[in-house]
């Protein structure tokens, strides 16, 4: 990789990421089915990494490349999993924010869900590396989606970044809570970058949305876990 030059940083990571999906082909195709799983991973991240660097205006269509590189190793790293992983598209002011529903596990009953948000070069694939792999290891459900201006939001369906966002966080507890297959007895909101004056204008929107949308709502103490912010 040459320093500086991020022509570079694309292609030597993009090479990275194709070879290492090579390999989770080779491993799948013999049987070695949590090997291909965790290659399948690691190229879902370098092609991520591989168009991280390009995003901007005008959009460069290298970073469409890099999503759909990232988007499709993960669904691959996501067919070999144990847990129940789904597919969501919540509505959204006439359009749909892309993401995914997490569960430890299929057995039957409530759980606490937590609510994953990444920044502006953030991607819902991205955020099962940063807190969703842990939060699922603890019992709880996730959700991971990509809001406007991230990811497949933004690159598939031109949805911009906007201030609004405990609009954005309604819309996601709305279908969360809909899910018979996902009770969820609590919702806790982890956002990985997100201003400070942001996060406390709509923090008690946010609070004030899970008591009137959850079924049973749970204690105070338990409903309105946030994560804080930089």
């Amino acid at each position: 990789m040459r320093e500086a030059e991020l022509d570079s940083w694309y292609e030597e990571w993009r090479r990275l990421g194709d070879r290492v999906e090579v390999l989770a082909r080779a491993a799948e195709a013999a049987g070695r089915s949590e090997t291909a799983r965790l290659a399948y991973l690691r190229a879902c991240s370098y092609h991520r990494t591989s168009g991280v660097m390009l995003l901007g205006h005008p959009l460069d269509a290298r970073v469409v490349t890099a999503h759909r590189a990232q988007k499709a190793a993960f669904q691959a790293a996501m067919r070999l999993t144990q847990m129940p992983v789904e597919g969501v598209e919540i509505p959204f002011e006439g359009a749909r924010l892309p993401g995914y529903l997490f569960k430890p596990s299929a057995a039957a009953g409530h759980r606490a869900t937590v609510i994953l948000i990444g920044g502006y070069d953030g991607t819902c694939e991205e955020l099962y590396f940063l807190t969703g792999a842990a939060a699922l290891q603890r019992g709880y459900n996730v959700l991971a989606v990509d809001g406007p201006g991230q990811g497949s939001a933004l690159l598939d369906h031109g949805l911009t970044l906007r201030v609004d966002w405990e609009n954005v966080i309604a819309a996601m507890i709305d279908d969360l809570v809909a899910r018979p297959h996902a009770p969820t007895t609590s919702v806790s909101l982890s956002p990985q970058v997100f201003p400070r004056k942001q996060f406390e204008r709509f923090r008690a929107e946010f609070s004030s949305a899970i008591a009137s949308r959850s079924p049973s709502p749970p204690p105070a103490s338990s409903r309105t876990r946030s994560s804080q912010t930089a």
